[in-house]
C-alpha cells in the first residue's frame, strides 16, 4: 500500500497518496508496527505538504515525533522537527523555525543522513530569508543545493533554486 501510495505522490496526484497512506497507517496501527507508522505518517506529512493542508500535516509530524521518541529513534525525530519547521515556514513565524532546526540538526548529527541535512539547510535558507536575512539565506541554500544535485534529487534541486531565487 505504502508503494502505491509513493507512486501516486511520485506523479503529483497527492490526494490519492494520501488516501493510501492513510489505509496503510490502519493496517500499521492494528499490527502494533510503531517504526513503520513513523515512516508512513511522515511520507504523509510530506504528502499534506503539498496539498497546503498545513494543520493536517502538522498533526501528522507531531505524532511522528510522538511515536519516535516512544521508541527511540533519533531519525524520526529529527525528520519530524524538519517538518514542523516546514509548517512554520509557511505559516511565517521564522523564528520558531530556527529553534525547530536547531534540535533537529542535533538529532540529525547523530545519523549519517545527508539528505536530511540538507532539508534542515534547506528550511534554514527559507527562514533566513523570511528574516530578511538574505545573504545568510543564499549561503544556507548553496550548501542544500550541492547536497541534492549530488544525490541527483531533482525535485529538491528544483525546490532550493527557486528558494535561492527568491533570496
Amino acid at each position: 500500500i505504502n508503494g502505491i501510495a509513493g507512486l501516486y505522490s511520485r506523479v503529483g496526484d497527492y490526494q490519492q497518496a494520501r488516501d493510501y497512506f492513510e489505509a496503510s497507517l490502519q493496517i500499521q496501527r492494528a499490527e502494533g508496527l510503531t517504526r513503520d507508522e513513523v515512516v508512513t505518517r511522515y511520507n504523509l506529512g510530506r504528502v499534506l505538504e503539498k496539498l497546503k493542508d498545513w494543520n493536517a500535516a502538522e498533526h501528522s509530524f507531531n505524532e511522528v515525533l510522538r511515536l519516535s521518541r516512544q521508541i527511540g529513534y533519533v531519525r524520526g525525530e529529527a525528520y519530524a522537527l524538519r517538518g514542523l519547521a516546514q509548517v512554520q515556514n509557511a505559516r511565517g513565524n521564522h523564528l520558531d523555525v530556527l529553534s525547530l532546526l536547531d534540535r533537529a540538526a542535533r538529532q540529525q548529527g547523530e545519523t549519517t543522513d545527508e539528505l536530511l541535512r540538507a532539508q534542515i539547510l534547506l528550511q534554514r535558507g527559507i527562514a533566513l530569508r523570511g528574516l530578511q536575512r538574505p545573504l545568510d539565506s543564499i549561503e544556507t541554500l548553496q550548501g542544500a543545493l550541492a547536497v541534492f544535485e549530488k544525490a541527483d534529487s531533482v525535485g529538491d534541486v528544483a525546490a532550493t533554486r527557486a528558494e535561492l531565487a527568491r533570496a
